[in-house]
């Protein structure tokens, strides 16, 4: 819902607010390599209906202006929480030594019910997180900013404030379902065991900034700019930490962080309690120059640096917790902004070199069997992006971009942390998991490709209006959408190389008179592509798991506006 109100020509106050549910089974995650590369969705574990997903979005915000003679006023305050609980199936690879009993046949190998080898039945469960973030910027802006008038000084200056708060439950882990479905018996019920932890942890974060920016009009088309920004980022973090494993000896692989001792009939580490607290600040700084070249042509050019700040990795059974670096980066930007042919084609394209230090990625040790957060030393992100839209007519428009990119790790050599396998706990080397992998020592990335950097990415949208009388429209709408091939992760673990794809989606909206209600039809991904959302690396024997978006999905969609 949005809504604004106007009392005078000073004050404006706009507020929009947002409650969201969704539930249903959720998705499923898959391990990489897929199991049936022709059928990605396809889990032979999956044991039914007996999972569940909710998530409660609610989020607020709100942006009041007030103008003076000389500058403007504003404030934008902001309120998210975030609240989600799931029980979602998970192959697991049974490629350790001591998990082969669960396997009639190798892997790649079938069951005596046909169900691929090499898996058994499990579920991830976390019975519920919460976040709750609240932001403040105060922003302070004087009123000449956009002229272009020759010897024009416009500024602006500004405060923002973040506080966040996570807070995860006892349970999250992994339910291990009935492993007589390995000899091609019932999968259910499930054994109520968990493999994961019984973690306690609150996350707070403190984030606060000031940032300003000074414009000076050289000419009325050349002009320069640029500013500070503070930033000061508390973290503080606290809980217990602990790890169960099934009492079957099966699933006894040590992990580290001390003696394993018996607890309710299953094996579980010490618990390790914690209470980290980390400070990061950082100045960055922009420039710019802006010329305006013709009438309806912008070139322009910047540098500016950016920050993220560090933060721990509170699966490490150790106090203190081990911490990962701030990320810095130090971008370069050129581009020009045009309009032709009597404003009817828009043509946009940006040139980017972007070098970051220490920048933070999601990792697995595999001598503890869990996903950390390590920096790669040094690495570049490089490309074009090209925008285009142009109206055919009155009533059809077209718009298109298309994107190159070249994202590698320039200076990348990690320690054993981060090795999949090759260690005494997890000692399997082979199919899936690649002998360069397997060394137990360090490993030199450089030259790696970055994950989800596709070397060419491109999307297309056509729009076309049909008018009846009376004041009805129709609205039909064709978006499409490509990527080329691309690592899933930064480590090129073998089974993770993301095929190109493209996904098309084909809206049908009827506007009814007045432009109050509207209903649509719509298909989603019409060629049914996988795509991952997101791979992770916290696999216990190299695999790499992921939640496949969607497949192809269809609806009728109905909408309503009101007021002016």
């Amino acid at each position: 819902m949005t809504a604004v109100w106007r009392p005078n020509d000073a004050l404006s106050v706009l507020v929009r607010g947002e409650v969201a549910h969704s539930g249903g089974n959720g998705a499923a995650i898959v391990a990489h390599p897929l199991i049936d590369p022709n059928h990605p969705w396809y889990d032979p574990t999956a044991p039914g209906d007996h999972f569940y997903s909710h998530e409660n979005v609610d989020k607020f915000n709100a942006e009041i202006n007030y103008r003076l003679d000389r500058f403007t006023i504003t404030y934008i305050p902001s309120f998210i929480h975030y609240a989600f609980g799931y029980r979602t199936p998970l192959s697991v690879p049974a490629l350790a030594p001591a998990l082969l009993p669960l396997a009639a046949a190798p892997y790649g190998g079938l069951l005596s019910n046909g169900q691929p080898a090499g898996y058994f039945a499990a579920a991830l469960v976390v019975p519920r997180d919460a976040q709750n973030q609240v932001t403040n910027e105060l922003r302070f802006t004087s009123n000449n900013t956009g002229e272009r008038a020759a010897n024009t000084l416009s500024w602006l200056a500004g405060l923002y404030q973040l506080s966040g708060r996570v807070d995860i439950e006892p349970g999250d882990g992994i339910e291990v379902y009935n492993k007589a479905a390995a000899s091609g018996g019932s999968i259910l019920p499930y054994a109520a065991v968990t493999w994961g932890g019984a973690n306690y942890e609150r996350h707070n974060n403190q984030s606060y900034a000031a940032f300003g920016q000074l414009s000076y009009a050289l000419t009325d088309w050349l002009s320069v700019s640029g500013g500070p920004r503070y930033s000061l980022d508390q973290l503080h973090a606290d809980g217990v930490s602990q790890t169960y494993l099934p009492a079957t000896p099966l699933f006894v692989i040590p992990f580290s962080g001390g003696a394993l001792v018996n607890y309710h009939g299953t094996t579980a580490t010490l618990p390790v309690a914690y209470d980290e607290k980390q400070v990061d600040h950082h100045v960055d700084w922009r420039v710019g120059i802006e010329a305006a070249v013709a009438p309806d042509s912008l070139v322009y050019g910047s540098v500016q640096t950016g920050y993220n700040q560090g933060g721990f990795n509170l699966a490490e059974l150790s106090t203190p917790q081990v911490q990962f670096k701030p990320e810095t980066l130090l971008a370069f930007t050129v581009g020009s902004k045009n309009t032709f042919l009597d404003q009817r084609l828009v043509l946009n394209d940006e040139v980017f070199y972007y070098d970051y230090d220490n920048l933070q990625v999601a990792s697995f040790d595999a001598t503890k069997g869990s996903g950390f957060r390590v920096n790669i030393p040094k690495s570049v992100i490089y490309g074009d992006q090209l925008d285009v839209s142009y109206r055919l007519s009155a009533d059809t428009i077209l718009t298109a971009d298309i994107a190159w990119l070249n994202a590698h790790i320039v200076r990348g050599t990690l320690g054993p942390a981060v090795v999949y396998g090759g260690t005494a706990q997890y000692p399997t080397c082979g199919a899936p998991i690649s002998a360069a992998l397997c060394t137990g020592g360090e490993i030199d990335y450089s030259g790696y490709s970055l994950a989800n950097a596709p070397p060419v990415s491109a999307s297309a949208t056509l729009r076309h209006f049909w008018h009846f009388t009376g004041g009805a429209d129709l609205e039909g709408l064709v978006g499409t959408h490509f990527d080329a091939a691309t690592w899933g992760l930064y480590a090129h673990v073998p089974g993770t190389r993301l095929p190109a794809y493209t996904v098309t989606d084909l809206i049908l909206t009827y506007h009814f008179a007045g432009d109050g209600w509207n209903v649509a039809a719509w298909v989603k991904n019409l060629e049914n592509s996988a795509r991952p959302e997101a791979m992770a690396t916290d696999s216990i024997y190299g695999q790499a798991p992921s939640a496949l978006q969607p497949p192809r999905t269809y609806g009728v969609r109905v909408g309503f506006k009101f007021g002016g």
